[in-house]
C-alpha cells in the first residue's frame, strides 16, 4: 500500500489504459470541502432572498465539479485495477464517496424546486434530512450528517428522463 492519491492513482489507471487526463491536467486539485462550503453558503443566501432561480444555479455548479472531477479520474478505469492493485479499491472509495457525498448536499439545495424527486434520492441513499437541523449542517460535506463509509446507497429509478439526442433541444422547438 501506499500507491499515492485516489487521483495520483486514478491517473495512473487512466495512463495504463491509454486514455491518460489531458496535457496539463496532472496536477489538478479538487477541493471538495471548500468549493461545496462555498456553493452552499451562497445557495443558503439566494434562498434567504427568495431567489430560487441563483440558488438552483449552484447546485448545478456544484453537480458540474462533480462531472467534471469523474471526467478527470475516471473512477471505471481505476475499478477495472483492482485485482491488481491493493490500493485501487480505497483509492476508488474515495473518489466514488466525494461524488456520492457532493450530490447529497446538491440534493438538499435543489428539495425546495424538486421535494418529490430528492425525496426519492434520499429513500435510495438512505440519507434523508434530520427534522429541526440546520440546512447549513445538513448540507456540510462530510460533516455530522454525510454518506457514511459502508452507507448501502440503491441505484434506485433515474431521476431524469435521458434526453434524446436526435430531438432538438427545447429552445429550439417551434
Amino acid at each position: 500500500p501506499g500507491g499515492g492519491s485516489p487521483i495520483d492513482l486514478a491517473l495512473a489507471a487512466r495512463a495504463a489504459a491509454k486514455n491518460p487526463a489531458p496535457a496539463g491536467a496532472e496536477g489538478r486539485a479538487f477541493h471538495f470541502p471548500e468549493t461545496i462550503a462555498f456553493h452552499v453558503k451562497r445557495a443558503i443566501e439566494d434562498q434567504a432572498a427568495f431567489d430560487m432561480s441563483a440558488s438552483l444555479m449552484h447546485v448545478t455548479e456544484i453537480v458540474r465539479f462533480v462531472d467534471d472531477f469523474i471526467s478527470h479520474t475516471a473512477p471505471f478505469t481505476l475499478a477495472k485495477t483492482m485485482n491488481a492493485n491493493p490500493d485501487a479499491k480505497p483509492a476508488l472509495a474515495a473518489i466514488l464517496f466525494a461524488c456520492a457525498e457532493a450530490l447529497r448536499v446538491a440534493s438538499l439545495l435543489a428539495s425546495p424546486a424538486m421535494p418529490t424527486k430528492m425525496a426519492h434520492l434520499w429513500r435510495d441513499w438512505n440519507c434523508a434530512p434530520a427534522a429541526g437541523v440546520a440546512l447549513v449542517e445538513l448540507a456540510r460535506y462530510a460533516g455530522d450528517h454525510s454518506l457514511k463509509a459502508g452507507q448501502k446507497i440503491v441505484k434506485g429509478e433515474p431521476l431524469f428522463m435521458r434526453a434524446d439526442p436526435a430531438e432538438a433541444p427545447p429552445a429550439e422547438k417551434a
